[in-house]
């Protein structure tokens, strides 16, 4: 999160209505991503098999809104010869669409949804190191410092999928460092060298 607030520091006008609509489109990204987990992985769908049950009414939804808010545009500004002049990158674009979305449901499917935001989020990094390397464009050093961060977490969660027993030592030294969970000292040690309080004797009653 951090990161990512520091990769757009300066890029945005924030307004009620624009915060309203990115929060309310992470929010449906999320229930999109967990319930696709529970048709592959609970219901034991293939990646083929989900894109069969859910591309004809997410086709219908963006169509309808397409032909609502943005058809009417394209013809009077006359953009749909575009289309005629450039057939072959639209097919390009509607293919690799298709297969994103197959791999999608493919990486849900092995691993989980959560996985997969994290994978996207490191994807857009990747985009824009791309875009930096090869197309000249110019990123902060406010901007670098967020994608690193980023990259960070990535590697981050990674790591403690892969070694789990670390990541638990890893999280109960951190609790008891911020004074949570079960192994919290019962009282701060004024030395490093002063012996934690014995447990009192619990009473039992005959």
């Amino acid at each position: 999160i951090v990161g990512t607030m520091l990769e757009v520091r300066g890029e945005l006008h924030a307004s009620a209505v624009g915060l309203a609509l990115i929060l309310f489109s992470e929010l449906m990204e999320a229930v999109n991503l967990v319930l696709t987990q529970r048709l592959l992985q609970d219901c034991k769908l293939t990646a083929m098999e989900g894109l069969y049950i859910l591309a004809p009414p997410s086709a219908f939804c963006l169509l309808a809104a397409a032909a609502a808010l943005e058809w009417p545009a394209i013809r009077e500004q006359g953009h749909l010869e575009v289309v005629r002049q450039h057939p072959l990158d639209f097919a390009a674009a509607a293919v690799l669409g298709l297969a994103v979305n197959f791999v999608t449901m493919s990486l849900v499917r092995a691993t989980s949804s959560l996985f997969t935001k994290i994978l996207n989020t490191l994807r857009c990094v990747c985009l824009v190191l791309v875009g930096v390397a090869l197309y000249g464009e110019v990123i902060s050093s406010t901007e670098l410092a967020g994608y690193c961060i980023a990259l960070v977490g990535f590697a981050g969660y990674n790591y403690v999928q892969f070694f789990p027993e670390r990541g638990a030592h890893l999280e109960r030294l951190l609790d008891v460092t911020f004074g949570h969970g079960p192994d919290r000292p019962r009282k701060l040690r004024t030395s490093l060298d002063e012996p934690a309080d014995e447990p009192e004797p619990a009473m039992v009653l005959a």
